[in-house]
């Protein structure tokens, strides 16, 4: 896995400015990443509901990006090994988003 100057450095796959769309993204990643052929197969062209059960998973990313922290996570494949991070940065670490909105939002300023 790189190290966070690395990732840093690189333009991010997707802004997340809440714990909820952190542990979403990494949810959603995950399953699409390790998704079986037979709900593939069984969707035909609908949406197969998914019975896996990651909630474990999504509350510990949940709560490590609660708390501000970088979450990591990751899936062996057969054939890779897939590393997802969602790198914790604060707002003078980024320039991807207008500080100003969040400022209000977080603090309630209208």
């Amino acid at each position: 896995m790189e190290d966070r100057r690395a990732r840093l450095s690189r333009t991010p796959d997707a802004v997340l400015e809440t714990p909820d769309a952190v542990a979403d993204w990494i949810d959603d990643h995950t399953r699409r990443a390790t998704r079986p052929a037979d709900l593939d197969a069984a969707a035909a062209g609908k949406r197969a509901k998914d019975p896996r059960d990651f909630s474990d998973s999504y509350r510990v990313n949940l709560s490590e990006a609660s708390h501000g922290h970088t979450v990591h996570s990751g899936v062996r494949l057969p054939a890779e090994q897939l590393d997802f991070c969602c790198e914790a940065v604060t707002l003078n670490e980024c320039d991807c988003v207008d500080p100003k909105p969040s400022l209000r939002k977080i603090r309630g300023r209208g």
